[in-house]
């Protein structure tokens, strides 16, 4: 993260009084170019930086200068902190060091404002560690392994290019190239089983005109449904859906109308409202789940 490593940079030379490009680009492990245009970003920004050739040189911060807070006002200050907070998410262990810097350098108090938590109620931590893992593999071009629960109920091994993590309906998704499909595809975190990062690395770049909904493909799998459901799962209308897509009634109940991906996991969604919903189109998915549910208390009689 660039606004990282910059004041950093400040910090080391505040603490060292000199360093080589040589030797920052070793510490962030980056190429010598990405230090210099960091020092360009620096002066422009008014930190006073010089540097001396031969054996002696380096890069040097100006005799006695300190990195003042009356260089930000105090809403920059906020914003500043508050960016970082939000970038804790993804990268805690380096951020929080430079937010406890940054905040004894303001003498700002720093508030908590957001906070994500990738557990179920009750979990253990795999979730977050899954994360975490992602985000390395992603970043360091490493290619992924894991067993993948599909909505059709098979389990797959497959083997992953990892390019980019996406949030989207309320779950996570990594997005990457699978060699078995020869294809980048989507992949819910929650569906994937025994993740490990091997020690070959890829080049690949993400193209979103590959994904699958760039042509729509998925268009053709996708069912209308019309959905008729009780107060008592309000709770889950209003977490499970956007508000365009329901109406409340009078007497209470909703009016629901949705459009899913055509698969196995329909049927079982819509099984588990119970008795708080009832199908209103299309009818061959309504018999279907009438037929299933039949089946079910069978099982009990």
């Amino acid at each position: 993260m660039q606004i990282q490593r910059m004041f950093e940079i400040v910090y080391i030379l505040l603490q060292k009084r000199r360093v080589t490009a040589k030797e920052l680009a070793e510490h962030f492990e980056v190429s010598t170019r990405t230090i210099y245009r960091d020092l360009d970003a620096l002066s422009m920004a008014g930190i006073p930086l010089y540097t001396n050739k031969g054996h002696q040189g380096g890069i040097f911060l100006m005799e006695d200068y300190v990195l003042h807070r009356s260089l930000f006002s105090e809403a920059e200050q906020q914003r500043l902190m508050a960016a970082l907070q939000s970038y804790h998410i993804a990268d805690p262990q380096d951020v929080d060091s430079l937010l406890t810097k940054l905040s004894a350098t303001f003498s700002a108090k720093l508030t908590n404002w957001i906070d994500v938590d990738f557990v179920d109620w009750g979990d253990d931590n795999s979730a977050n560690r899954k994360f975490l893992q992602l985000k390395d593999a992603i970043l360091d071009k490493q290619v992924i392994q894991f067993t993948y629960h599909s909505s059709y109920g098979a389990s797959t091994f497959r083997t992953v290019e990892p390019l980019q993590l996406l949030f989207k309906g309320s779950a996570w998704y990594v997005i990457g190239y699978c060699t078995d499909k020869q294809a980048q595809r989507y992949f819910k975190l929650n569906r994937m089983e025994k993740l490990i990062c091997t020690n070959k690395h890829f080049q690949r770049e993400l193209n979103k005109e590959e994904l699958p909904h760039a042509h729509n493909e998925y268009k053709k799998e996708m069912v209308h449904l019309v959905l008729e459901m009780e107060e008592n799962v309000a709770y889950r209308i209003f977490d499970e859906y956007d508000t365009s897509s329901f109406q409340r009634r009078e007497d209470g109940s909703f009016l629901v109308t949705i459009d899913f991906p055509m698969s196995e996991w329909v049927y079982g969604y819509l099984m588990s409202f119970g008795d708080s919903l009832r199908i209103l189109e299309p009818v061959d998915i309504r018999d279907e789940v009438c037929t299933r549910m039949r089946n079910a208390v069978k099982q009990y009689e």
